[in-house]
């Protein structure tokens, strides 16, 4: 298995651990990490807007006026889409392709994320994120520390430091900063991230999710 330090929130190593193969050392597969990223902005995407079409103008169906005689262009009735208040002509129907992919594919392509950043040196591994006193200030100060101030920065949690007011408050005012409580995480977060902080209550999270079968991505 693959090992980590594990730093505190002064940048100073405290232990080591060890990693779950199943998701730190996999070899990445470009192919599906793409169809999961595809997945989850097909899941994000909003409905299109929805227009009536010709057939369900609720109109008279009478002829608008005589075919012939009056020098004027041939007309039915006033439900086309020539004509103000007539129906939409190719009208938005609020429909999208809903791409699926398998739960297992989902997970494998999660772990081949998380293992190519963990070789670029983008993750680190803290034993809590919790500042000791409320503010962004301190906040700041910590990512600093673990050189994680600049960019994107994604920090994935246990849900005792997720729902932990002191932590919210402190990093809610941080620019390009994500909260994220563990396994909900997605390829899209992690491939997007310039920085991934992840504490031991989400390592634990991940690997329970991994071996008991959960979601391990958010749509």
């Amino acid at each position: 298995m693959p090992q980590a330090a594990v730093m505190n929130m002064a940048g100073e190593e405290v232990t080591q651990v060890e990693l779950d193969s199943r998701l730190f050392d996999v070899e990445p597969n470009i192919d599906l990490m793409h169809q999961a990223v595809l997945y989850v902005d097909n899941r994000r995407a909003q409905l299109r807007g929805y227009a009536k079409s010709r057939s369900e103008v609720v109109m008279s169906g009478a002829k608008v006026y005589r075919q012939k005689g009056l020098g004027r262009a041939r007309h039915g009735d006033r439900a086309a889409a020539t004509f103000v208040g007539g129906g939409r002509a190719h009208s938005p129907k609020r429909a999208r392709a809903r791409l699926r992919m398998p739960q297992k594919m989902r997970r494998k392509a999660l772990a081949c994320a998380l293992t190519a950043q963990l070789r670029k040196g983008l993750v680190r591994f803290v034993d809590d994120l919790r500042p000791e006193t409320l503010g962004t200030k301190g906040m700041r100060s910590g990512l600093e520390a673990l050189r994680c101030s600049r960019g994107k920065t994604i920090a994935v949690v246990g849900p005792e430091e997720y729902y932990d007011d002191v932590l919210d408050k402190s990093c809610r005012n941080l620019p390009k900063f994500i909260l994220r409580l563990a396994p909900h995480i997605n390829v899209r977060d992690v491939l997007n991230a310039d920085h991934i902080i992840m504490s031991q209550g989400a390592l634990a999270q991940l690997a329970c999710g991994e071996a008991t079968g959960g979601e391990m991505d958010a749509d």
